[in-house]
């Protein structure tokens, strides 16, 4: 719900890259439906081990970005895309389609193995690797979360790894749709 209120709220600025949005999606989504599937065959101590070593690599990655340079917009290639946003700057920049979609269904695997949303490995794949403006990061993750989230939860719920908490979960849902855009 969070993302389907900032796209919204995004698409109205201008800030999504929209054909970026869409390779994404099209790598992200069937990952994340692999991704629901694989984690009910995984124990919970195998589960827990490798959670923690997406912690510890997060957690370094985090320390090892702060002490390094703001990413720098790809000066080798010419541009192959520009955004205009509403009331603010125009981006004009190159995106690696390859680049994207090598990376894309690892985010999507991830996001719904561990229920971590897929953002928090798009976001810094997009901004460090694919070097795009971190405005228009930001905005293009949001869509991109829309389908993959939605594949995710529905890919547990078919395969009956959820099944409590259906009203704490809307409700945070409906407060997420509410102030996501905001």
């Amino acid at each position: 719900m969070n993302a389907v209120s900032a796209t919204v709220s995004n698409v109205g600025a201008r800030r999504i890259d929209h054909r970026t949005a869409l390779l994404m999606s099209f790598g992200a989504v069937p990952a994340a439906i692999i991704g629901s599937m694989v984690v009910g065959n995984v124990s919970r101590d195998t589960f827990q081990a490798a959670f923690g070593v997406l912690l510890l690599v997060g957690a370094g990655y985090i320390l090892w970005r702060s002490t390094t340079a703001n990413p720098e917009i790809d000066t080798l290639h010419e541009p192959n895309r520009e955004i205009r946003e509403k009331r603010g700057p125009i981006y004009r920049f190159y995106v690696n389609e390859l680049l994207t979609g090598i990376v894309s269904p690892m985010a999507g695997f991830m996001s719904s193995f561990f229920g971590i949303g897929g953002g928090v490995v798009h976001m810094p794949a997009l901004v460090y690797l694919i070097k795009i403006p971190t405005r228009v990061a930001s905005a293009t993750t949001f869509m991109v979360l829309i389908p993959t989230s939605f594949v995710g939860i529905l890919s547990h719920v078919l395969a009956g790894q959820f099944d409590e908490g259906w009203r704490r979960a809307g409700l945070l849902g409906l407060g997420a749709l509410v102030g996501g855009g905001s």
